[in-house]
C-alpha cells in the first residue's frame, strides 16, 4: 500500500522567495558582501550560487534529457580493474583470480615499451614495470589461456597503434570478441612529444580497425579518446572536456576522408576520462561529457546509436599520495561514487599503493570491492541517471559544458587539436592551471591528508611486495627463433600474427621517417609530489644522523590562550617531518631562557595570544637571540607591518599564520637547517 503524504500540513509555512531568503542570509553575514562570502570561484573560472532553485534549471539544454538517463545493462557498469602484471603468466594467474571474484571486464595494461614497437628481448631496466610483457601470439594466447574471451569483455590500449593487438585478439575470438581495444595517437603524442608514425598511417589504422570490426559485426570500440594525461598533468575539468571533444573530432574527420560511415565511426568510440576528488563537479564533467558528443556526432548526420559513447573512467592518479596511502582508498571511494552516478559504462578505481608499486593483492581487492559494495549494497547502479534533478548538478552540468564548448571552438579555430598541440596552445593551458592547482596546495587551501595537513610523522612505511622477476621471461625469449614479417593487408596481417611474429616487427613495419613534428609533452604528476620530496628529504637527514630535525614550541601564558596557535604550529612543522617539542606556557623572560636550556629544538616558535605578544614578545625575542645567537625564531600569528618590522629589528626571522605558502616555507626552513642540500627540491 502506497503511503500518501498530505502536503496540506505544510500549506501554513509560506514558501519564502529567493529575495526573502538573501535578505536574512545577507543580515547573518554581519556586514560581509554576500558575493565575496557565498559565491564560489571554481578553477574553471565557473561562479556557483549557495543555492539553486526550480527556476534555475527551467531554461536549461540539459532538461531536454535527450542524451539522460544512460540505461546500464542489468543496471551496473563494468567493473574494469587494470591487470598490470609483467608477465603473461603472472597476467594470466592474476586475472583469474579477479574474474573469479567480482572483476567483469579484462582490463590489459600492456607495457610502454611494447606499445612503443621495442621487443621485450632487447629491452632492460623498465620494461614491464608499466604493464605486461607480450612478444607474440603466443604471449597473448599465454595470457588469456583458461579465460572465456566471449563472455568477458575485454579493454586495451594499444597506444598510438592497436592493430597487431586486435589481430592477436581476433585470432582467439574471431567471431565473440567485445569490449574495447583502442588506439588513442595523439594522447601517446601528448605524453612523449613524439611519435614513429606518420599521421597518415594511425588514421589508416584506426580506419581499418573500424572496417575489420564492423565486416564481422563485432561489439566492440577500437577508438579510444582518453584525459589522463591532461588531467594528471593538472588541467581543468573544463580544458580536459574540450581536449576530449576536440580530439574525437580530429579522429571522426580523418575518418570520414577514408570514406567510413559516420554511424560505424559513433559506435566505434571509447572515451576514457579521469575522475578527480571534486565530487559534484566530476559528476558534471561525466554528464556534459555526453551531452556535447551527442550534440557533436549529431551535427555530423549520425544517427541516435551513432551518438552515444562507451565511457569508461578511472579514478584520479592526480590525487593520490605515497604518505598515508590508506587514506587513498578513501579518496578512491568518492571518485569512484562520482564516477557511477556520473554515468560511467566501466570503471577502474585506482588501488591505495598505487603511487608506491604496482599494486599487491591485497589494494587490488580493496580497489575491486569498492565498485562491488557501490553496485550491490548502494545500489547506484539500479537508480537512472541519479544525478537528474539536482538543480546544482543540472546547472553546473550546464556550465561546465557551456564553458567547454567555447574552449573547444577556440581550438577549432587554431585548425584542430593537432595544429593547437603543435602551437603549444592546450600545454600552455595545462600547466597555467596546474600552477594554480599547486599554489593552492602550497598555502593549504586545497588539503590532502596526511600530507599537507595531518600528518603522522611516526607513521611506518608501506610493506612494499617483492617485484616480479622479469628477466627470465626476457632470457626465455631471446631462445625463440624470430618470425619474419610478410603482410601486405589485414588478412596475410592476422596469418602473421598466428604464425608467431614479433608485435615489435608489427609495429615497426608501420613506423616510417614521415614520422610528426616533435611538440612538448605534457608530464603527467601528482599533486601531493612536491611535498613529498620534502618528506622524503627528511626521512633521509634521519638516516643519516639518526634523529628528526626538531622544533621548539615557546609557549606564552595558559593552556587556554597558547593553545589554538600551537596548534597551528605544530601541525604545520610536522609537514615538513619536524619533531615538536613544547614548552609549559611562560610569563617571563628569565623562565623562558630556563626551558628552552632543556629544549635542542631549531626554529624556535613564539606561540601565545595578541595580548600576551604585546607584553613579551619584543622582550623574548631579544633575550632568546642573544642566548641563541643561530636560532631561527618565529613569531605564530599575523603581524601589522609595523610590528613585524620592530619585531625583526630585534631578532625575528619570520611569522607563521595561516596565509603562509606552507610548502615554500618549509623547504626555506629545511634548506636552512641543512635537511636539504639542493636548493632546487
Amino acid at each position: 500500500m502506497t503511503k500518501q503524504v498530505d502536503l496540506d500540513l505544510f500549506a501554513e509555512f509560506p514558501i519564502p522567495t529567493y529575495d526573502e531568503w538573501r535578505k536574512v542570509a545577507e543580515a547573518s553575514l554581519k556586514g560581509a558582501a554576500f558575493d565575496q562570502k557565498l559565491l564560489t570561484k571554481t578553477l574553471e573560472g565557473l561562479t556557483l550560487e549557495p543555492m539553486y532553485q526550480q527556476r534555475d534549471v527551467d531554461e536549461l539544454h540539459i532538461s531536454e534529457r535527450h542524451v539522460h538517463p544512460v540505461k546500464r545493462k542489468n543496471g551496473k557498469w563494468l567493473v574494469s580493474q587494470e591487470l598490470t602484471q609483467g608477465t603473461p603468466e603472472s597476467f594470466n594467474r592474476t586475472a583469474k583470480n579477479d574474474l573469479a571474484r567480482g572483476q567483469t571486464a579484462l582490463h590489459m595494461v600492456i607495457d610502454q615499451t611494447v606499445r612503443d614497437g621495442l621487443s621485450p628481448a632487447d629491452q632492460k631496466g623498465e620494461t614491464g614495470r608499466t604493464g605486461l610483457l607480450l612478444y607474440n601470439h603466443e604471449d597473448m594466447e599465454t595470457a588469456l589461456e583458461g579465460i572465456d574471451v566471449s563472455s568477458v569483455p575485454i579493454h586495451l590500449n594499444g597506444g598510438a597503434v592497436q592493430t597487431p593487438f586486435l589481430a592477436s585478439l581476433l585470432a582467439i575470438a574471431p567471431t565473440s570478441l567485445h569490449g574495447v581495444v583502442g588506439a588513442d595517437p595523439i594522447h601517446e603524442w601528448v605524453k612523449k612529444g613524439s611519435l614513429s608514425y606518420s599521421w597518415r598511417t594511425v588514421f589508416d589504422e584506426l580506419s581499418h580497425s573500424v572496417q575489420v570490426v564492423n565486416e564481422r559485426a563485432l561489439d566492440l570500440k577500437t577508438i579510444l579518446v582518453q584525459s589522463h594525461v591532461y588531467h594528471n598533468g593538472g588541467a581543468t575539468a573544463t580544458e580536459e572536456l574540450a581536449f576530449l571533444l576536440a580530439t574525437g573530432v580530429q579522429y571522426v574527420r580523418a575518418l570520414l576522408e577514408r570514406d567510413i560511415a559516420i554511424d560505424d565511426i559513433g559506435r566505434s568510440f571509447c572515451m576514457s576520462v579521469s575522475v578527480g576528488s571534486d565530487l559534484f563537479k566530476e559528476i558534471a564533467k561525466l554528464r556534459a561529457l555526453r551531452l556535447l558528443w551527442a550534440n557533436i556526432m549529431e551535427a555530423f548526420g549520425a544517427e541516435k546509436e551513432g551518438r552515444n559513447i562507451w565511457l569508461h573512467a578511472r579514478t584520479s592518479f592526480y590525487t593520490k599520495t605515497v604518505y598515508d596511502p590508506y587514506v587513498n582508498m578513501l579518496r578512491g571511494t568518492g571518485e569512484a561514487f562520482a564516477a557511477a552516478v556520473g554515468g560511467a559504462d566501466s570503471l577502474h578505481v585506482s588501488p591505495f599503493d598505487e603511487p608506491i608499486q604496482k599494486p599487491s593483492p591485497f589494494s587490488r581487492r580493496i580497489a575491486r570491492n569498492t565498485s562491488i559494495i557501490l553496485q550491490e549494497e548502494a545500489h547506484i547502479g539500479q537508480v537512472e541517471d541519479p544525478a537528474a534533478g539536482s538543480w546544482y548538478v543540472e546547472v553546473l552540468t550546464e556550465k561546465l559544458g557551456e564553458a567547454a564548448w567555447s574552449l573547444f571552438q577556440t581550438i577549432e579555430s587554431e585548425g584542430g587539436m593537432i595544429a593547437s598541440l603543435e602551437k603549444g596552445l592546450p600545454q600552455q593551458w595545462v600547466e597555467r592551471s596546474r600552477q594554480r592547482q599547486e599554489q593552492a596546495a602550497e598555502v593549504r587551501k586545497t588539503v590532502m591528508v596526511g600530507t599537507n595537513r595531518y600528518v603522522a610523522i611516526d607513521e611506518k612505511p608501506l610493506t612494499k611486495q617483492e617485484e616480479e622477476p622479469i628477466a627470465p621471461y626476457r632470457k626465455a625469449i631471446r631462445t625463440k627463433q624470430e618470425k619474419h614479417l610478410k603482410a601486405s593487408n589485414y588478412p596475410s596481417l592476422l596469418q602473421a600474427v598466428k604464425e608467431g611474429v614479433p608485435f615489435s616487427k608489427l609495429l615497426t613495419a608501420l613506423q616510417t621517417k614521415e614520422a610528426v613534428p616533435t611538440i612538448a609533452s605534457i608530464k603527467e604528476t601528482r599533486l601531493s609530489m612536491s611535498y613529498e620530496a620534502l618528506r622524503k628529504a627528511t626521512e633521509q637527514w634521519v638516516k643519516r644522523t639518526g634523529d628528526r630535525p626538531r622544533v621548539t614550541l615557546l609557549t606564552l601564558g595558559s593552556l587556554a590562550s597558547h593553545k589554538p596557535r600551537a596548534d597551528f604550529a605544530r601541525e604545520l612543522f610536522q609537514v615538513g617531518g619536524f619533531q615538536v617539542d613544547t614548552t609549559t606556557g611562560v610569563t617571563s623572560t628569565d623562565e623562558a631562557l630556563r626551558q628552552l636550556q632543556e629544549k635542542t629544538g631549531n626554529p624556535i616558535v613564539l606561540c601565545g595570544r595578541d595580548e600576551d605578544y604585546e607584553s613579551l614578545a619584543a622582550s623574548l625575542i631579544e633575550a632568546v637571540r642573544e642566548a641563541h645567537p643561530n636560532a631561527m625564531i618565529l613569531l605564530a600569528g599575523n603581524l601589522s607591518s609595523e610590528t613585524l618590522q620592530a619585531y625583526e629589528q630585534k631578532g625575528l626571522y619570520g611569522t607563521i599564520h595561516v596565509r603562509t605558502n606552507v610548502f615554500q616555507f618549509m623547504n626555506e626552513v629545511l634548506m636552512k637547517r641543512g635537511v636539504i642540500r639542493d636548493a632546487n627540491t
